[in-house]
């Protein structure tokens, strides 16, 4: 992929999921009891999101960078890869925690996780962005693709 198209998809990948993080958070303005459905169904949106941006990212950043980037790229894909794997399984372990609870009945506890883990996203996003563009702009592959 070439270096300017792979930004521009990491752009809309990371748009779409901030945006869902967005209109989740807002819905802890809502009673908990009115809340409940769309929540849960935020929660299953955003896991859907994140799965597509993760497939992505390995396939159009992570793997071409280990199979033909420099060995600072191969270590700094290598190290992304690592974190992807760290966010997505926190992320489904949320989901699976509180998928299985009455939100609106612990919501005390239910609001701060879920401010904490839309903190730990954005977050990491933000870390990727500028980890991710500093991987593609550098690679073999792309600097190929662009000439």
């Amino acid at each position: 992929m070439h270096t300017a198209d792979a930004l521009r998809a990491l752009d809309r990948h990371q748009q779409r999921i901030l945006a869902g993080i967005t209109g989740a958070t807002a819905l802890l303005d809502l009673p908990p009891a009115e809340a409940r459905p769309s929540l849960a169904r935020a929660r299953w949106e955003m896991l859907r999101m994140l799965g597509e941006y993760r497939l992505f990212k390995h396939t159009e950043v992570f793997d071409p960078a280990q199979a033909s980037g420099s060995p600072a790229q191969v270590m700094a894909a290598r190290k992304l890869k690592i974190e992807c794997g760290a966010a997505a399984a926190g992320f489904r372990a949320y989901v699976v925690h509180w998928s299985a609870r009455d939100i609106a009945a612990e919501w005390a506890e239910y609001r701060p996780a879920m401010l904490a883990m839309a903190a730990r996203l954005r977050a990491h996003l933000a870390h990727e962005r500028g980890a991710i563009t500093a991987v593609v702009a550098g690679s073999t592959r792309t600097r190929r693709l662009a000439g």
